[in-house]
């Protein structure tokens, strides 16, 4: 990933939305390395460039800093961060911190990224942004409080701040550093039967970091908390008031009765905690973070890349690379097994097995999405000789790249086993070809009955009488509307390159799933 990524961020001749997908990419599809630091750095610092792309380079540095910061039990990997070249980038940053002539922005972003460095010019800095530099300046530098240590007197005296975001950064530095100051601040937020959520977010989280065990009988009511923020942060802060010692030890739970800290279990069992706390976890940055926890813990977790890969890429070759880091991850876990490339096996019966297939499927999609329909094709072939059972669903996604390519005779050749399987894209996906294939009017309407007992709100989609959300909804149950928004989304070229298609399915499925008159 690094040639493409590098180049996307320092070639000015690239699209400002090339290169605003890569510095988005930046903190989380690479290693934190010196080499990305210097990079995003020199893009900071160069006066050609826009200030909305130097803003978003010298805050893409800060979280390369901080997941360098994540990689310390490594030792190499964030040497840098202590020696020279930490310093160096520190000064940088302070000289653009301190030029009158630089966009605001740009100048908070510099504070920001430095505050994660070394150097002793930093708190004074901040002390001057909360003097009364303006809003802007004082949200900032309570940001950066979580960063710093001997600010305590600034944190306390920020608990009281009339407005909720700064209240907020406040609460999470105490908890950062230890400030039992703010506990009473933390009950009072907790207390509050209609706290802003964000806030009661992190008082949760700080309260797990200043009183672990007076903390959980204060989380324990949240961990059924209708909204979403506040359940995810309940989870994690419970986690969070269950370790033993500082850092990165919570407990996983009881094994053969002893509660063992996470860092005393396998590798691939951190990760999976980490994995698991990212799934409750409703915000995005942070779902990022545990991602990388995870890698840090074991860098051959196939299901981390997936997650960095969905929520971290928005250019499509940048997904693409970072999925292809998911299954080589995959391979490297399997130890060269016979669940490798070109190999046939059952590969779902074996549990380790399984992040690499999904970590396949995935990139499978991502191919298509991409353009790459053969190179899709060959990944779910393959899937299904290492899994004729199909558990990661390759078959529909390969179903509809054939329909698509108006390969009609090996799209039969799919569906000849799966007469009674109840995925909705099969039976949908064997109406259409029916209607490729001239069959008569009685065997397609039964086809159509079929599908429509499999999931009633297709038709709806695929003929415009409803139409698609731009968000495709995360809840995919079987037969529900998310899923036929999905297989509209999925089907649906095909179905408008079949001639007559859709005006037959207008004609005979009425609004709601049900079928029209013979």
């Amino acid at each position: 990933m690094s040639l493409s990524l590098r180049l996307a961020l320092s070639d000015r001749r690239r699209s400002p939305w090339e290169r605003g997908s890569a510095l988005q990419l930046a903190p989380l599809g690479l290693p934190p390395s010196e080499g990305l630091a210097v990079v995003l750095l020199r893009v900071a610092e160069e006066p050609a460039e826009s200030a909305l792309i130097r803003e978003a380079a010298a805050s893409a540095l800060e979280r390369v800093v901080l997941f360098a910061r994540l990689h310390r039990t490594d030792g190499e990997e964030s040497a840098w961060l202590r020696g020279p070249a930490g310093r160096d980038l520190s000064e940088r940053l302070r000289r653009l911190h301190e030029c009158r002539d630089e966009a605001e922005g740009l100048r908070r972003a510099a504070l920001t990224a430095a505050c994660t460095l070394p150097g002793d010019w930093q708190p004074a800095a901040v002390r001057a942004a909360l003097a009364g530099r303006g809003d802007g300046w004082r949200a900032t530098a309570l940001y950066c409080l979580k960063h710093l240590e001997g600010m305590e007197p600034e944190i306390v005296a920020a608990l009281e701040d009339s407005n909720v975001e700064n209240r907020r950064q406040a609460l999470e530095a105490a908890g950062v550093h230890g400030v039992d100051a703010a506990w009473p601040i933390v009950l009072d937020v907790l207390r509050a039967p209609k706290a802003d959520p964000d806030l009661r977010a992190s008082a949760l989280l700080t309260a797990a970091h200043l009183r672990r065990r007076e903390a959980e009988e204060w989380i324990a009511p949240f961990l059924a908390s209708e909204d979403l923020t506040v359940r995810g942060a309940a989870t994690t802060s419970m986690a969070v008031a269950r370790e033993k010692d500082t850092g990165l030890t919570a407990e996983l739970g009881p094994r053969d009765g002893v509660s063992e800290p996470i860092e005393a279990r396998a590798p691939e069992e951190r990760a999976a905690h980490w994995l698991a706390l990212a799934c409750d976890e409703p915000k995005r940055e942070e779902r990022l973070e545990l991602a990388w926890l995870a890698l840090d813990a074991w860098p051959d977790s196939a299901d981390a890349w997936v997650l960095l890969a969905r929520e971290g890429c928005s250019d499509p070759e940048l997904r693409i690379e970072a999925l292809e880091e998911a299954v080589r991850a995959g391979e490297r876990a399997l130890g060269g097994g016979r669940h490798g490339p070109g190999r046939d096996a059952d590969a779902w019966s074996d549990v380790r097995a399984r992040p690499y297939l999904r970590a396949r499927l995935e990139l499978a999609a991502a191919l298509r999405e991409a353009g790459e329909a053969k190179e899709a094709v060959r990944h779910c072939r393959a899937l299904l000789k290492l899994d004729p059972d199909d558990h990661v669903a390759a078959r529909p996604l390969l179903l509809d790249l054939l329909l698509e390519s108006g390969d009609d005779e090996q799209a039969r050749g799919i569906l000849s086993d799966e007469e009674d399987a109840p995925a909705a894209a099969l039976s949908y996906g064997a109406l259409l070809l029916a209607l490729r294939g001239g069959r008569e009017d009685e065997q397609c309407r039964g086809l159509l009955q079929r599908a429509l007992t499999r999931n009633p709100h297709v038709p709806e989609l695929l003929t415009g009488r409803r139409k698609l959300p731009r968000q495709p909804s995360r809840d995919r149950g079987v037969g529900s509307r998310a899923e036929a928004e999905v297989l509209a989304r999925s089907q649906g070229p095909a179905w408008r390159a079949t001639r007559g298609a859709l005006a037959w399915l207008r004609a005979n499925a009425r609004p709601g799933g049900r079928r029209g008159r013979a």
